[in-house]
């Protein structure tokens, strides 16, 4: 059931908002188990980037249910990261890998991935450089229609920057819903890699250039 709710963009004052909200949405997941410090860094950048983008869907009552972070230019928006708040990260991420040492691996080819702007699955990069990074709802908000809207409005701002599209990641597997979801907003499959822990990955992608009668 849709229930009324708008899409902004978010402010600092969100950030706490969005960091409980992404917990909320992803627990025990990579991003989540390296705390909430790491995750505002994140946000914050998303926030404080050109390329960055952070919105958030706000009830009447002013309830912040969803959030949607992501980029228009993965590349220049990884580049610019690490360039200005990378040893930010590196500090956030100290506590977690000293709980989990076998984080560090992970903690280490996320800092490649970020230097190359690129996963090794993305077969849409090249022609889609954006990227949705994360989308979460609240729990109790499930099946209200504020996913939707989020990703509406991000087609919305990505196109509007010019970019000609952007790619998303996701599990392949127990994954019905999610898959699902993206696939009814007209998102096309791409590829499929699995990581070095053994999780079957699916990306997304979606252009905006007319010659691709998928898009």
């Amino acid at each position: 059931m849709s229930v009324p709710c708008a899409v902004r963009h978010a402010r600092s004052s969100d950030i706490e908002r969005v960091v409980a909200l992404h917990e909320a949405s992803f627990p025990g997941f990579f991003l989540s188990l390296l705390g909430p410090t790491f995750l505002r860094e994140l946000y914050r950048g998303l926030l404080a980037l050109d390329e960055g983008i952070l919105l958030v869907a706000e009830m009447p009552d002013g309830r912040v249910i969803g959030f949607l972070g992501g980029t228009d230019d993965r590349p220049a928006f990884y580049r610019r990261l690490l360039r200005r708040r990378g040893w930010r990260f590196a500090l956030a991420a100290v506590p977690a890998v000293v709980r989990h040492p076998s984080m560090a691996r992970r903690v280490v080819r996320g800092r490649e991935r970020a230097e190359r702007g690129n996963d090794p699955g993305d077969a849409g990069v090249n022609q889609a450089p954006g990227s949705l990074m994360s989308l979460g709802v609240a729990p109790q908000a499930q099946g209200t229609g504020a996913g939707r809207e989020l990703v509406r409005a991000f087609d919305r701002v990505v196109q509007s920057r010019g970019s000609a599209g952007y790619t998303l990641t996701t599990d392949a597997e127990d994954n019905d819903r999610v898959n699902a979801f993206y696939v009814g907003l007209g998102l096309v499959p791409a590829s499929e890699h699995v990581t070095p822990e053994g999780r079957r990955l699916i990306e997304y992608v979606r252009v905006w250039a007319s010659a691709d009668p998928r898009a």
